[in-house]
C-alpha cells in the first residue's frame, strides 16, 4: 500500500495545487490530510473544496474543530480575541456543504500492518471526549516521552507544528511531517508511506507559485492580516 501524506494546509491554494498535482504521479493508493486545511490562508473555502473533490481522507484539526463548534466554546487559552474574530471570517466563507463534510472526518486513523501499528493524528492525542482531544503544542517542550508509551505504535504521524521533525522515542518513531501551506520560500512538501516488506516514509519537496499566493494573500483583509503576513509566511 502506498499512501500520500500533508498537512497543515491553511489556505495556501497555490501550496495544495502543487502538491496535489505531484501526488497524482505517484500512483497511491489513498492520500490522508493529517489537518487544518483551513484558516490562516486566504482560500479556505477553494482549498476544502479541493480536499472534497480529489476523496481526500482529512483528519480533523484544531482549525477544523474552531469551525465545526465555535472557537469560544473551546478549552484553548491561545485563543486571542483576534482569533476568534478570525474564525468568525473562516466560518463566513464555508457553507452546509463544508460543516457536513467537515462532520464526517475523524480525529485519527490507525493502520495495522502485519506486526506494525501506525497512528495517524493532527498532533498528539490527550482526551478524544472533548471538542478540543490534543495536548498543547508546548507538550513538546516537556517530557512527554510517557504519553508516546500510552499509545503502543510504532509509528506516529502528526502535523500541527508547522516544522518537521522526527524523533525515535523508546519503540515508537514520531514524525511530524509538517505543514505545507505555511511557507517562507517557493516550496512545499509532502510524504509518501509505504507498507510493503515492511514501513518506509520519505519527504518529497516541490515548489510552488508564491507568487500568486502573495498577490491573493496581498489582495485579502481579514483580521489578524498583518501579523498572519510576517509570522506564518515571512512577508513584511
Amino acid at each position: 500500500m502506498k499512501i500520500a501524506l500533508f498537512s497543515d494546509v491553511h489556505g495556501n491554494l497555490q501550496a495544495l495545487q502543487a502538491v496535489l498535482k505531484a501526488i497524482k504521479e505517484e500512483n497511491v493508493d489513498n492520500i490522508i490530510c493529517l489537518g487544518d486545511v483551513i484558516a490562516i490562508g486566504p482560500n479556505s473555502r477553494e482549498c476544502l473544496d479541493l480536499i472534497i473533490d480529489n476523496n481526500i481522507t482529512l483528519l480533523l484539526g484544531n482549525h477544523e474543530l474552531y469551525y465545526l463548534y465555535g472557537a469560544s466554546n473551546i478549552e484553548d487559552s491561545t485563543i486571542s480575541e483576534n482569533e476568534l474574530k478570525h474564525q468568525e471570517h473562516i466560518k463566513n466563507q464555508l457553507t452546509d456543504k463544508h460543516y457536513n463534510f467537515l462532520k464526517s472526518c475523524p480525529i485519527n486513523l490507525i493502520i495495522n500492518y502485519k506486526n506494525k501499528h501506525l497512528l495517524l493524528s493532527h498532533f498528539l492525542l490527550q482526551d478524544k471526549s472533548k471538542i478540543l482531544p490534543f495536548y498543547p503544542l508546548n507538550i513538546l517542550k516537556e517530557d512527554y516521552d510517557y504519553i508516546i508509551d500510552e499509545y503502543n505504535a510504532d509509528y506516529i504521524f502528526i502535523g500541527h507544528k508547522h516544522m518537521a521533525f522526527k524523533e525515535m522515542i523508546n519503540n515508537t518513531e514520531l514524525i511530524d511531517i509538517g505543514s505545507c501551506g505555511t511557507r517562507r520560500n517557493d516550496t512545499t512538501s509532502y510524504y509518501i508511506l509505504e507498507l510493503k516488506n515492511g514501513v518506509t516514509y520519505e519527504e518529497k519537496t516541490i515548489n510552488f507559485d508564491r507568487e500568486e499566493f502573495i498577490n491573493t494573500l496581498n489582495n485579502s483583509n481579514y483580521p489578524d492580516i498583518d501579523m498572519i503576513k510576517r509570522i506564518f509566511f515571512g512577508i513584511k
